[in-house]
């Protein structure tokens, strides 16, 4: 767990040390962008949603990443006008639409892939996790049963959202 502040917090170190759990400072956020890697701070903003809205036009459905924290997305299928209910802060990605043939998509995985999985299932539900070619025979049972799937590179090269923003607060 990570806990912030801009000021010091002996106190509430030595309440926490107390409590038997080990409290350790650290410098910086985990949250915080990286400063060698790149960061995109455009707002999700009416002019950003214009955008989406010209894309979807030109390439239908569109998947959307809403990324409430560095480890961890939520993801909604974008099919129309309406926008999904997104938490404030949330980094937002836009991918091509998941494509309906989930195991010709497992096929195209490369040998040295490392990233996401996003898979639709049946009921309509869409989640993601992490996967690599490592694993690609026990991805195969998972494939199979979802109705709709895309991988999604991690490596920074390979990276390539169609439009990136950032939620601003309510």
């Amino acid at each position: 767990m990570f806990i912030g502040s801009d000021q010091p917090c002996g106190h509430a170190i030595a309440l926490t040390t107390a409590s038997g759990l080990c409290a350790e400072p650290v410098h910086g956020s985990p949250y915080e962008p990286d400063d060698d890697e790149p960061y995109e701070s455009r707002p999700a903003d009416a002019a950003f949603w214009v955008e989406v809205a010209a894309l979807m036009a030109q390439r239908g459905r569109l998947l959307l990443e809403e990324q409430v924290v560095a480890n961890h997305s939520r993801w909604h299928r974008l099919t129309g006008d309406a926008v999904p209910d997104l938490g404030p802060r949330a980094l937002l990605n836009v991918w091509p639409d998941l494509p309906t043939d989930a195991p010709a998509v497992l096929r195209t995985m490369s040998p040295d892939f490392t990233g996401m999985a996003v898979l639709e299932h049946a009921d309509g539900s869409i989640h993601g996790f992490y996967a690599d070619s490592d694993s690609r025979a026990d991805l195969a049972d998972a494939f199979a049963d979802a109705r709709a799937a895309i991988l999604i590179p991690l490596t920074t090269a390979d990276h390539n959202p169609l439009l990136v923003a950032v939620r601003p607060d309510d």
